[in-house]
């Protein structure tokens, strides 16, 4: 067995023979791959017993078991005697790029509603597919393989009376079933039968509502289309399905009233701005009560009962993968309505030495708020500082804020952002009495940079800043957006550690950073 095992394994054959007559009554084989043997071999042992299978009686069956086992053989010489890895060791190493089998198969060309047939009852090697190694580690061996399901996807439209639902559906194979699948919503299991032989088949029908707020939607749409219709197409081939049934009337009506529910949660997060589709399938017992909280509360505009929040202040209401920000407000009546804080203008102050001053409500917005809450509208921001009275306070507030969204635009990369801070900076630069517009320009040229890169007269504007300014922050944000590194740490070393600390906080760091880094 181990002279077999490294020679790439045998084929062991035992024949019956008719004694009298010395016909040949039955062959029985085993494949012997260098993989399987070593699986022998790890119980110690004086005998060891091997399952049997019948050598087939056709030709081209007989070339199968031949040609496969050669095969694999070859594959798995360079192997036999090496302590060969387990996937999940290839894997934790980071070395495994997937998985892949062979088997051999003569006679029709295969297609993959065929697959599940030919595969049932065959027995193959797993191999890993690892950097470096072409042929693949074999790794584990199945024998008599059963309940093979293949599957096939299409890219085809699939309307119904034209309004097109999914682009592509799947075809799921099993040696006696297909399963047409569409947009894990609609699935149709038919029995699998050979092309001459089609004819009107028995069909089972499955629905599935599940998955986000927008699948669920689309889904529900999708079935009671279909109801309405009576069908649906795949391409240009019309699919007949009637669901004008008893057993459906019921759950039709179901869907139809779940369908407008999930709608109006739709619609409302729609008028909050947010794009980030709902994952009402995961929620909690919370999410739900903070959803219906907001449906009534914002959707309905009804008084909230019991407020046990911070009252005038941006709060946080989390709704399974959304976190949104409202605000509680006291009106006339004695009673507290919410509000979406990004779609309503307030009038806020900060208090000094007993005077109180104008301020935008977003004035106090950090990196975290900018990448927390789904529902922000960033075009609300500039709009809200556009209506309090300009002053040098009030513009200096819009400069530090644009300052948070190039910090957080850093982070989670929402181009959004990007263009909000170049409206705001734009907005700026029209009042060069009231702000320095080296400010304006170093900021115009950072946004820039995320952008693309800087054109002549940026770099000619930076080139004066840098030579010409005072202010030392300046001159290092000029050197750092014209790339002159050594300059800009030359100034950084003049700085102490709050000078240092300050600095390395504006965004236009991040890019020194990024510039070091990719430079080694």
């Amino acid at each position: 067995m181990n002279a077999y095992m490294m020679d790439g394994g045998t084929i062991f054959f035992v024949v019956y023979i008719d004694k009298e007559k010395g016909d040949v009554l039955q062959i029985y084989y085993t494949v012997l791959l260098p993989i399987r043997i070593k699986e022998i071999f790890k119980q110690k042992k004086d005998t060891y017993y091997v399952s049997l299978k019948k050598f087939p009686a056709d030709n081209k069956k007989k070339i199968e078991v031949i040609y496969d086992a050669y095969a694999n053989a070859q594959r798995q010489k360079s192997f036999a005697g090496t302590n060969l890895p387990t996937i999940e060791e290839l894997s934790k190493k980071g070395v495994l790029e997937g998985i892949s089998f062979q088997f051999v198969h003569t006679g029709e060309e295969v297609v993959p509603s065929m697959m599940s047939k030919i595969m049932e009852g065959k027995s193959f090697t797993i191999y890993a597919n690892v950097i470096g190694n072409p042929i693949g580690i074999p790794v584990e061996y199945c024998e008599n393989i059963s309940q093979v399901l293949t599957c096939q996807q299409f890219d085809r439209h699939v309307t119904v009376a034209g309004v097109k639902y999914y682009d592509k559906y799947q075809n799921i194979y099993s040696i006696s079933t297909v399963k047409t699948v569409i947009g894990n919503c609609l699935t149709m299991t038919y029995p699998m039968i050979e092309e001459i032989e089609k004819r009107k088949l028995p069909v089972t029908l499955e629905f599935s509502i599940d998955g986000t707020l927008r699948e669920q939607i689309k889904k529900i749409e999708f079935v009671l289309a279909i109801a309405a219709k009576g069908g649906f197409e795949i391409g240009a081939i019309d699919i007949p399905v009637s669901l004008n049934r008893e057993e459906f009337r019921e759950k039709l009506n179901e869907l139809t009233k779940r369908g407008l529910w999930l709608k109006n949660i739709q619609d409302l997060l729609n008028r909050m701005h947010i794009t980030k589709d709902l994952e009402i399938n995961k929620w909690t017992d919370e999410d739900e009560k903070n959803l219906n909280l907001l449906m009534t509360a914002l959707g309905e505009q009804k008084p909230i009962k019991d407020i046990s929040q911070d009252l005038n202040i941006l709060y946080t209401l989390k709704i399974s993968n959304l976190s949104l920000g409202v605000i509680y407000i006291k009106h006339t009546d004695g009673k507290y309505y919410m509000y979406d804080y990004f779609n309503k203008h307030l009038e806020a102050y900060y208090k000094i030495e007993g005077r109180e001053i104008r301020i935008s409500q977003f004035s106090t917005m950090n990196v975290e708020d900018f990448t927390k809450y789904d529902n922000i509208y960033l075009p609300i921001i500039l709009e809200d500082f556009k209506q309090i009275p300009i002053s040098s306070n009030i513009l200096n507030q819009a400069n530090c804020l644009m300052l948070e969204m190039l910090n957080a635009y850093d982070q989670c990369k929402l181009k959004d952002l990007l263009y909000t801070a170049e409206q705001i900076n734009e907005w700026l630069k029209q009042y060069p009495d009231l702000i320095e517009q080296d400010i304006c320009i170093i900021n115009g040229c950072q946004i820039a940079i995320r952008q693309g890169e800087l054109n002549y007269a940026d770099k000619a504007k930076l080139f004066a800043i840098s030579e010409k300014a005072n202010n030392m922050n300046y001159r290092a944000g000029a050197f750092i957006l014209l790339e002159y590194m050594d300059e800009a740490e030359k100034i950084f070393s003049s700085f102490n550690d709050t000078q240092m600390k300050e600095f390395s906080n504006y965004p236009i760091y991040t890019l020194y950073q990024q510039y070091k880094k990719k430079k080694g």
